[in-house]
């Protein structure tokens, strides 16, 4: 596995709820190109300060959240908020081998050793622990390295895995059975990726 594929969806950002739950009504009304741009650039429905920023942002959430289907836009849109988090939560790690990796294994054996923060090297040591085994991972820049690790712990904050960025104290999360729902029906889809089968462990790494 390479490292584009192996970091998919890291580099958008963190959980950006707000900003979903406006692009995923206008997905599930399939827009042409001519309808995303009225509504992103031009009506700029994300309220960003710049056509840059709305264009990028939107973008990176459209990838994140179309693939995942019309069920799933639909159960984002008019649930609670923390259905809405892991929902948000599962369409990044449907995307990203390497959170799914490093939830399941790093913060696991933090919760199993009853260590209540993650240690702040985490990521760094996770990362360093697979540059022989992710091909071009050592060709990432230190500072996009750090990007990702920054996104991935605003995402585990996002969705209640860790109280804050500068505590990292772990906190127990239970996963909702809409999110169940949709783990199974990707585990059991037509062409499920290697890493689907972790999610659910992954996703309870805190219990």
């Amino acid at each position: 596995m390479n490292a584009k594929v192996w970091f998919g969806d890291l580099m958008t950002g963190n959980l950006l709820v707000r900003e979903s739950l406006l692009i995923a009504p206008l997905l599930l009304q399939k827009p042409d190109s001519d309808q995303w741009k009225e509504e992103v650039e031009i009506r700029n429905l994300l309220q960003k300060s710049s056509v840059h920023s709305a264009r990028r942002v939107a973008l990176g959430i459209r990838r994140r959240l179309e693939p995942m289907g019309e069920e799933f836009l639909q159960q984002l849109i008019g649930t609670d908020e923390t259905t809405c988090r892991q929902l948000l939560l599962l369409a990044v790690m449907v995307k990203s081998p390497a959170i799914c990796l490093f939830m399941d294994k790093v913060i696991r054996e933090n919760r199993r050793i009853y260590q209540p923060q993650l240690p702040v090297s985490a990521w760094q040591l996770f990362i360093e622990e697979h540059y022989t085994v992710i091909g071009g991972l050592e060709e990432y820049s230190e500072s996009t390295l750090i990007k990702t690790g920054t996104n991935v712990i605003r995402m585990l904050v996002d969705a209640g895995y860790l109280e804050s960025p500068k505590t990292l104290k772990l906190q127990t999360v239970y996963l909702v059975p809409e999110v169940q729902q949709f783990i199974d029906t990707l585990i059991n889809s037509p062409a499920p990726q290697p890493h689907w089968q972790i999610l659910q462990s992954a996703m309870e790494c805190t219990q």
